[in-house]
This record gives structure tokens, sequence and C-alpha cells, in this order.
């Protein structure tokens, strides 16, 4: 009997032994489940944080591509503005004439030679000619002068550049005068691209 109690004491170790186990390795899968439960929280978290900021970089994309457009546009515009500027020109001639001097048709050459190097094949170039005289005479004579001074310029612009009568369109404006009657003596030419 003694036997049989020895034999039921280490039945019993060996049970309470095997319980431990068990409640050790059920302790180990919890712990386990537990923390792969949370890495899985942890992933999916760091899968939606970065959803989000994949959203957030595409509407900050989105926000600096219309910035840059804007500021091109812009850019666009003042380098515009600029060309325009820097492509006008005026033409003078003598009293009472409407005829291009040896001089002026030299300006309008060297002036085309840079407005056409600017624009290529713009077709959209359009160019505005003012025709202006000084005070002297009256004013039906002088309004008569400044369109036929105007003309001059037009017809030179024909005959010498690749511009079309579409594009050139002569400006009528009141009659203005300096304290320099050379400056008056003058058609204005303007460029449009």
């Amino acid at each position: 009997m003694a036997l049989s109690s020895c034999g039921s004491a280490t039945a019993l170790k060996k049970a309470e032994e095997k319980a431990a186990f068990d409640r050790q390795l059920d302790s180990m899968s919890t712990s386990l489940s537990k923390s792969i439960l949370d890495q899985a929280k942890s992933q999916l978290l760091t899968a939606s944080t970065l959803l989000e900021v994949a959203k957030n970089s595409e509407a900050i994309r989105a926000a600096i591509r219309e910035e840059l457009n804007s500021t091109n546009s812009d850019q666009e515009r003042k380098l515009n503005g600029a060309l325009m500027a820097s492509s006008n020109m005026a033409v003078f001639f003598a009293l009472s004439s409407t005829e291009l001097s040896v001089d002026a048709r030299q300006e309008l050459y060297i002036w085309w030679l840079n407005v056409s190097s600017k624009a290529g094949k713009n077709a959209n170039l359009k160019v505005s000619l003012t025709g202006f005289t000084d005070p002297r005479y009256t004013s039906d004579f002088n309004t008569k002068l400044a369109k036929g001074r105007a003309e001059s310029v037009k017809k030179w612009l024909l005959d010498f550049t690749t511009l079309t009568i579409d594009q050139i369109k002569i400006e009528e404006v009141s009659p203005e005068y300096s304290k320099d009657f050379m400056i008056d003596r003058r058609v204005e030419v303007h460029v449009a691209w």
C-alpha cells in the first residue's frame, strides 16, 4: 500500500505538473494571442495612418500643383507683359510728312527681327498702330496726317514682314501734344501676343 500511495502521489504530482504546464501554456497562448492581436491592431492603425498620409499627400500634391500653375500663369502674364513692353516702339516723321525715312525703315527692320525672334510662329501676334502729329496746322489736317503716318507704317509691315492685314490695326486717338514737337510726330507701334 505504501507503494500505491507513492504511485498515487507521483501520479498526483504529474497531474499537478501537467495542470501547471497547461496553465503556463494557456497563459503563453493567451499572451501570444494578445501580442498577435496587438500587432495586428498596430499594423491596422499603421495601414490606416499610411492611407490617411497618402490621402493627405495627394491633397498636398494637388495644392502644390495648383500653386505652381497659378505661379506659372502669373509669371507667364508678367513675361508676356514684359515682352510686349519691350516690343513696342515709336517711328518718327519729318514735319508734315507721311514718308518713312531711311532711319525709320532700319529701326522698323530691327524691331521686326526682335519681335519675330520672340514671337516665333505665334499666329496670335497683333500689332496696333497709333499716329500722332504736332499741334501745328488744323485739326482736320492733323487727323489725316496722323492716319497717313500709321498707313505708311502698316504698308511697310505688310511689305517687309510676315504679318497679315488681319494682324495689323490702326487706332485713332485724340491728339496729345508735348513740348517737343519732334516727339509728337510719330507712330506708336504696340505688340500684343
